[in-house]
């Protein structure tokens, strides 16, 4: 065996054996060297000799290497000599350049022995690079996540989240932990926001950018923050779907900052009020549309400019120019009112208030200026004060201490000074001379406008004499009131007079002349009062004082009429003045126009129960007397009469009349004020039952106990009236009942209330009412309406079955009158013999061979056709069953006598019958005459009846008549077999012969195999009873060989004919005859 060849210092690993090995180490794409246990290099390859020079028999202390990298060098190589396989990362300086590789040294081994080792490098410098720089990348975005409210965020496929990366102590402290939640679901639904979880459902799900969307999330403590979200969806190199991600910036004070923005915007540009914004020297840089629209002129012509130079005109004060100008040099707060022109020339008072603008550190940055456009406080001041000075009565202002401050001209001519002399004259100078009515010296502290200045409160009317200089008394009527300064604000009293000397004389005169009137008036028992020409109050006696006891207070001699009555709305002393002002204010008018041009006797009703009828006189003079007689006993017997009249005595409830009347004033008044209201009737089902059953008491307490409970229904909603209209009929109506329903959302509790069983003793009483409802004014505008709505809602929920509550339906309502108009004609076209056949022939099946038609009623109503179902049901509702039966027995039996004269063979006749026929005792002697006088048809009439006429209550009556018809050889069919109720069990109690096939079944024998099951059960059914079969509605061969092949012995249908004249049918049924026959070869 060749011995392995041993490596030493001299071998320097070049032995021939190792040519191979040193090649592919050679070619190795990364550096690649061997050393021995010595740490020598023996080897290296092309790529590390090029990186690091040739090293061959060179130590690493013996190279050039950097002493830390030689240490790691000798602890790797000292590992490897142990056995071990090191890895590690280097940094090494190279001839290219520095380079970080990752380096492997594993140990040679040879003949089991350790001789050294093999390192391989490979290259990471670039990898390492790009670590660094992500490294350095992320250190700096968390960095700046710090130093911002930015989040990054990542989204799976699925669109939880998986990644959230910003402010983490924000993030624990604020947040709950959203990861593994969708996007949507941790959103806040808030109006106003373009991110609603909504519309993150659809982006994201539809995987679109996110361009911004705002939204609101809630935080642990119940606080909203706003977050604007940016993203977009991230795809695998293969384009699929890996997810989103994003930013998100908290925008929570940004958004509330834009909200108070908007709202401050919206409220400046909205307000009324101008509003200019200057800089520090005063020139414009911004108005609101308001200063645009008072001046004329728009931001652009004015920006830049001092409002002075543009807007000051000749008649603006220059001292209040001068006083602003000094103001805004200073930089100070100014309130100035100035005159102004507008662009338009027009001229405009101002109260203008300019405020500085400082910043933080209360440097002048502008000027606002709001402005109030005062025009017309100050022309009306201009005019109060040409009033003043024009007035007829004198007026003197006082100050806060009682001096007068001013006077007009009138005042200084009553009072006998000049205005100078009045200045500073005291309100308690002894020489004004004052005295009261009555003679009594009237001090300061008494004289008026001290005692405004002393309570704060008024004086009016009070009379003061003065002493004139020649030694008379002047009497004058003064009012005083406060007032306030309106440069400073103190406390001042106006006070005007008027001279009424000679009205005070003459009072005197006349005080001699009342006094014996009011003595004689005293002694009257009826309430006496009298009023001057001006409606003041000038006698009342006793009784009008006892009699309008509760207005005491206002009965006082010069109080006018219309003083007295506001002072009893006050207190609702009168009872058919109304509740609400509205309604007290026509009151008052309409009683002070007959007060002043009385033509009747009034009566008046008070609120405590008294009728007063009152008279009343105006004389040449225009002095109005009234007297008011007590007739309460009167009226009271009136209304007892009135009651008795209007009240149902069984019940206690109203009568029709009061109800028509109740009716038509809420219906007039919801036409007038835009109210509304709710009217019903209630019917009480099977109340005869009751009466006939359990007696006439059982009956009264029904009828009592149903007002009860309708009058708890009408206090519950607010108060109304409860009628009985008449026997079980009741009606209520309720004011202003509704809301957005009407009130229809309180009827079922109603019914249910007016349902309940009645105890009488051990017995009960069962009650179910039928109601009919009408909204006010929408259902009708007048009482005949609005009872014709009622009435016909009732009539429709009767129809529907009783025990339930119909409100008025316009269609419902359409649909009866055509009905009606429908009846109507009907009667009339059967009077007049309009009604036609048609007829529709009936052949085998298997032969085509015709064996008979079926006669149809036909009826054009003004032209136009109207259909069996619809006239036949309202004939039968009508009571024109048995006539409208009757003349279509006579055209078909006339039709069929004359083709059978005429030498043709129909065969049989089938005609429908109605169930108010089939319950006529006297239908089949009718029809025994018929055929008496047509003999050529007996053995050929045959009569249809459907199934639901055998569930009618009248069978009894039902199958007698069937029996004597099949005794005059008429022939029975059963129509529609199958799509009624009818019992299988009249098959064989009624003659029945023959069975017809419902069409319904026919057309879908080709879709359906429970038709087709249904059809052969049917076919077999009526041949074990021994009847025959007809299939109607058969337009299809195939469905003719599918009836062949199952059994059936006849058909019609449009495959044979339409229906039509008798003729034509006939000639169609010859013509479908003489095709070729039918072939059976249906299956299914």
């Amino acid at each position: 065996m060749k011995q392995p060849v041993q490596f030493d210092e001299n071998s320097r690993f070049e032995a021939p054996e190792y040519d191979l090995l040193r090649a592919a180490y050679e070619n190795l794409p990364q550096p690649a060297w061997v050393f021995d246990r010595a740490g020598r290099y023996i080897f290296q390859n092309k790529l590390d000799r090029e990186a690091f020079g040739n090293l061959i028999g060179k130590r690493a202390d013996e190279t050039r290497m950097p002493k830390e990298q030689v240490e790691l060098w000798a602890s790797m190589h000292k590992n490897v000599l142990a056995g071990e396989t090191v890895h590690c990362m280097t940094e090494t300086e190279t001839r290219h350049g520095r380079i970080m590789s990752e380096t492997t040294l594993v140990p040679l081994v040879i003949g089991g022995r350790i001789v050294g080792g093999i390192g391989i490098a490979t290259d990471k410098t670039a990898l390492v690079a790009a670590e660094r720089q992500k490294a350095a990348a992320q250190a700096r975005l968390e960095t700046l996540l710090g130093l911002s409210s930015d989040w990054l965020w990542e989204a799976d496929a699925e669109h939880r989240l998986t990644r959230i990366q910003g402010d983490d102590g924000l993030m624990v402290k604020q947040f709950p932990d959203w990861t593994g939640n969708k996007l949507w679901e941790i959103i806040e639904d808030k109006a106003g926001l373009d991110g609603s979880p909504a519309k993150f459902h659809d982006v994201l799900t539809n995987q679109q950018d996110i361009e911004g969307l705002i939204c609101e999330l809630r935080g642990r403590d119940g606080s909203a923050s706003h977050f604007e979200v940016h993203g977009e969806p991230r795809y695998d190199p293969r384009g699929k779907f890996l997810g989103h991600w994003g930013v998100a910036r908290d925008v929570t004070r940004r958004e509330a900052l834009s909200r108070r923005l908007k709202f401050a915007d919206q409220i400046i540009n909205a307000t009324r009020t101008p509003v200019i914004v200057g800089d520090a020297e005063g020139a414009i840089e911004w108005v609101n549309p308001a200063f645009e629209e008072l001046t004329g002129y728009s931001l652009k012509e004015v920006a830049g400019r001092k409002p002075g130079h543009f807007l000051r005109c000749d008649e603006t004060d220059p001292e209040t120019s001068a006083r602003l100008t000094a103001a805004i040099s200073a930089g100070e707060p100014v309130r100035e009112t100035i005159l102004n022109q507008s662009k338009a020339g027009q001229k405009y008072w101002l109260d203008m208030e300019i405020r500085p603008l400082r910043n933080d550190a209360g440097v002048l940055t502008g000027y606002m200026a709001i402005e109030s456009d005062v025009t017309a406080l100050v022309e009306s001041r201009q005019r109060l004060q040409a009033i003043v000075d024009n007035v007829t009565a004198g007026v003197v202002l006082h100050d806060q201490n009682g001096d007068i401050i001013a006077a007009n001209p009138e005042a200084c001519r009553l009072l006998h000074m000049s205005e100078a002399q009045m200045r500073g004259q005291e309100i308690m100078d002894p020489t004004w001379g004052t005295i009261f009515p009555d003679g009594r010296p009237m001090g300061g502290d008494e004289m008026p406008s001290t005692v405004v200045l002393r309570t704060g409160e008024p004086v009016i009317n009070q009379i003061v004499g003065v002493k004139r200089p020649d030694g008379g008394v002047q009497w004058l009527r003064v009012n005083a009131r406060p007032t306030r300064s309106s440069p400073t604000g103190e406390q001042e009293v106006v006070a005007s007079f008027v001279d009424i000397t000679a009205e005070e004389n003459h009072k005197r005169e006349l005080e001699e002349a009342r006094t014996l009137l009011r003595d004689v008036i005293e002694t009257i028992p009826d309430a006496v009062v009298a009023f001057d020409s001006h409606d003041h109050l000038i006698m009342c006696n006793h009784a009008y004082r006892s009699n309008y006891a509760d207005t005491a207070p206002a009965i006082e001699d010069g109080v006018t009429f219309r003083e007295m009555l506001i002072h009893g709305l006050d207190i609702g002393l009168y009872a058919d003045a109304g509740d609400t002002p509205e309604q007290q204010e026509r009151w008052l008018n309409r009683r002070l126009e007959s007060y002043r041009n009385p033509k009747s006797i009034l009566v008046e009703k008070l609120t405590d129960g008294r009728w007063v009828q009152i008279r009343e006189r105006v004389s040449d003079g225009g002095v109005s007397v009234g007297v008011r007689t007590d007739v309460t006993s009167l009226k009271r017997a009136e209304e007892e009469i009135r009651r008795i009249a209007d009240t149902d005595s069984l019940t206690g409830a109203s009568n029709r009349n009061v109800m028509i009347r109740e009716l038509s004033k809420i219906a007039e008044s919801a036409k007038a004020a835009s109210e509304s209201a709710l009217f019903g009737i209630v019917d009480l089902d099977q109340f005869k039952s009751v009466n006939d059953t359990l007696g006439h008491d059982a009956g009264d307490l029904l009828l009592q106990e149903t007002v009860a409970r309708l009058e708890r229904f009408v206090d519950r909603a607010g108060g109304g009236t409860v009628a009985r209209l008449g026997g079980d009929e009741f009606a209520f109506i309720v004011p202003g009942l509704g809301g957005l329903d009407g009130g229809l959302s309180d009827m079922p509790d109603l019914h249910s209330a007016l349902c309940q069983p009645v105890q009488l003793g051990s017995r009960t009483i069962p009650s179910t009412v039928s109601m009919g409802l009408a909204r006010v004014p929408a259902d009708g505008d007048t009482a005949t309406e609005i009872f014709k709505s009622a009435d016909l809602a009732l009539y429709q929920a009767k129809a529907s079955g009783r025990n339930g509550w119909r409100c008025y339906d316009a269609l419902y309502r359409r649909s009866l009158e055509r009905r009606q108009d429908l009846a109507q004609g009907l009667k009339e076209a059967i009077a007049n013999d309009q009604i036609t056949v048609a007829y529709q022939p009936q052949v085998e099946a298997a032969t085509g061979r015709l064996v008979g038609f079926e006669a149809l009623a036909r009826w054009a109503h003004i032209g136009t056709p109207v259909s069996p179902a619809e006239f036949v049901a309202i004939a039968e509702d009508a009571g024109l069953g048995v006539p409208l039966g009757c003349a279509v027995i006579k055209a078909a039996c006339r039709d069929f006598a004359n083709l059978i004269e005429a030498g043709f063979d129909p065969g049989r006749l089938a005609i429908n019958l109605s169930t108010s026929q089939l319950c006529d005792p006297e239908f089949p002697d009718r029809v025994a005459r018929q055929l008496d006088n047509l003999k050529v048809l007996q053995g050929r009439l045959e009569f249809e009846i459907t199934e639901n006429v055998l569930l009618d209550q009248r069978f009894e009556e039902i199958h007698r008549n069937l029996v004597r018809l099949h005794e005059f050889g008429v022939l029975i069919s059963l129509d529609d077999f199958g799509t009624g109720y009818g019992s299988l069990k009249h098959l064989w109690r009624l003659p029945i012969n023959k069975v017809k096939i419902d069409k319904s079944f026919v057309e879908n024998l080709d879709t359906s195999e429970s038709a087709a099951t249904i059809v052969r059960t049917t076919i077999v059914l009526a041949k074990s009873l021994g009847m025959g079969v007809v299939a109607e509605g058969v337009e299809t061969r195939a469905q003719r060989n599918f009836l062949i092949d199952a059994g059936c012995s006849d058909i019609q249908g449009f495959l044979i004919s339409k229906p039509d004249k008798l003729v034509n049918a006939y000639q169609a049924a010859l013509d479908a005859e003489q095709d070729d026959r039918p072939e059976s070869s249906w299956s299914i």
